[in-house]
């Protein structure tokens, strides 16, 4: 339901406050050194005052909506390049209002130095709300309800080489479910097209690829359970295996990796034929191997 207000949001509700006004600081000081005018320079200053102001304001809003989102995984190291680009920027913005508040009086008509970091700083600030803005609102959809807060996002990128845990080979897998997600759902609402059915054939594939290497590599790899997963899964096998209760979460994830290889298989398939109403079925199963799998490991974790 709509809220007043969130801690996640306004972060991005304040930062239009220096990045608004700080490219009119630079403006203004370049005007100040072509006239060499005292009141062109004024204007400059207060406007970077203000967007000084602002930028703090901004930036304490921006460390809170950090530590309150739970990121999902798989979108490293975009929120941890946003927060150090944050903090850079902010710092060197505070910085230069501090030395042209010490230094204003000894020199009222700007200088070319001055112009010219004024317009870095324009720099820093746009590249920290590119980060913020293009990557992980628009399309990681970070604090956005209608995105999941982020856990239906697409993959921004692929990256290269196979998985380095279980953890890593989740997010991939997450951001490739959820790419499907969302052209299935351009498929429903508006209508199939070659190139969207290629899309969700391409992710079924990828999706083979990370199953395959589940079953072959994740069982060896810590990260499952989190910590003291082998020590427990070894305890808890053998405690099984003496009574016959079935497999451990080392076992069990292999088991399911080859069923989701099945599921991924079939709805590649159907996507090469384009089949709307197959595809749907589909990936509403391939849904819902990864929720069985994730209540075994994930939720419901019980030792009988």
């Amino acid at each position: 339901m709509l809220e007043l207000l969130r801690w996640t949001t306004l972060h991005p509700a304040l930062v239009h406050l220096p990045l608004g006004i700080l490219p009119l600081a630079a403006l203004a000081y370049a005007m100040a050194v072509v006239r060499r005018s005292e009141r062109w320079t004024f204007a400059a200053d207060m406007a970077l005052f203000i967007g000084a102001g602002g930028t703090v304001l901004a930036a304490g809003f921006g460390l809170v909506a950090y530590l309150v989102l739970d990121w999902p995984s798989g979108w490293a190291p975009w929120p941890v390049i946003h927060l150090a680009l944050g903090a850079s920027s902010t710092a060197a913005v505070v910085s230069a209002a501090v030395f042209r508040g010490l230094t204003r009086r000894r020199r009222m008509v700007a200088s070319r130095g001055l112009a010219a970091i004024s317009f870095l700083l324009v720099l820093a600030a746009a590249g920290t709300g590119w980060v913020g803005g293009e990557v992980l609102v628009f399309h990681g959809g970070a604090a956005v309800r209608a995105a999941g807060d982020g856990l239906l996002a697409p993959p921004v990128t692929w990256p290269e080489g196979p998985p380095s845990s279980v953890a890593d080979a989740m997010g991939r897998l997450r951001s490739t479910w959820a790419a499907n997600n969302g052209a299935l759902t351009r498929v429903l609402v508006d209508r199939p097209t070659e190139p969207r059915f290629r899309e969700v054939a391409e992710n079924a594939r990828l999706i083979q690829q990370l199953a395959r290497w589940l079953m072959r590599e994740g069982p060896e790899l810590t990260g499952v359970g989190g910590a003291g997963f082998d020590d427990e899964e070894e305890e808890v096998g053998a405690e099984r295996r003496r009574h016959g209760r079935g497999a451990t979460a080392r076992e069990h994830l292999r088991q399911m990796a080859g069923d989701l290889l099945a599921r991924a298989r079939s709805l590649e398939d159907a996507a090469l034929h384009q089949d709307v109403l197959e595809v749907m079925h589909r990936q509403g199963e391939l849904t819902a191997a990864c929720a069985g799998c994730h209540q075994h490991l994930r939720w419901n974790r019980e030792r009988d």
